[in-house]
């Protein structure tokens, strides 16, 4: 049982669908007026996809689509959302870590659920949090790369989007959301 067991912890979002299962059950008790949707969660759950702005070569909202955001907070009435959460699970590098940003930058607005017709959501002043949780030994990187965004995202691409980049060991996340 015991390798049964560290065999589906290896599937890729067994830790994000833990720890998004604990932040929709904490956000949507605290705050009745905010919806929390997240990759790799039960089914039903709605996709959190960045969008590329609208142009004559991307018709096709399929071509628009960006990387998908593991977890996203929103505001349904206001059309609007709070914050993204990626969670990496694994170590990763740098580049990786950049194209988890600029995935946001990139992106015109977000759109919550995968249908053509679904209503687009604001991502101006959101936050990301960048949850890493095996990759401790590259904080002057991440801090780096953090404090790049300022000289490489020109002012009105960044829309008033904070990033934050963090180190967790998944325990730590997962007990701070707990209690």
């Amino acid at each position: 049982m015991g390798e049964q067991m560290k065999n589906i912890q290896k599937k890729k979002g067994f830790e994000t669908n833990i720890i998004g299962g604990h932040i929709k059950k904490i956000i949507e008790n605290e705050f009745p007026g905010l919806k929390v949707e997240f990759h790799h969660g039960p089914p039903g759950a709605k996709a959190v996809i960045p969008k590329l702005k609208y142009c004559e070569e991307n018709k096709k909202s399929l071509y628009r689509n960006l990387a998908k955001v593991d977890i996203g907070i929103y505001d349904p009435l206001r059309k609007k959302v709070i914050m993204i959460i990626e969670i990496e699970e694994h170590q990763l590098s740098p580049k990786a870590i950049i194209g988890d940003i600029c995935n946001i930058f990139f992106a015109e607005y977000i759109q919550i659920g995968a249908e053509d017709g679904d209503d687009p959501y604001s991502i101006e002043n959101v936050e990301l949090l960048l949850a890493l949780t095996r990759n401790e030994n590259d904080v002057t990187r991440q801090t780096a790369i953090r404090n790049s965004i300022e000289y490489v995202i020109s002012q009105p691409h960044r829309r008033n989007i904070v990033v934050d980049i963090q180190n967790y060991k998944i325990s730590e996340l997962q007990n701070a959301l707990t209690v």
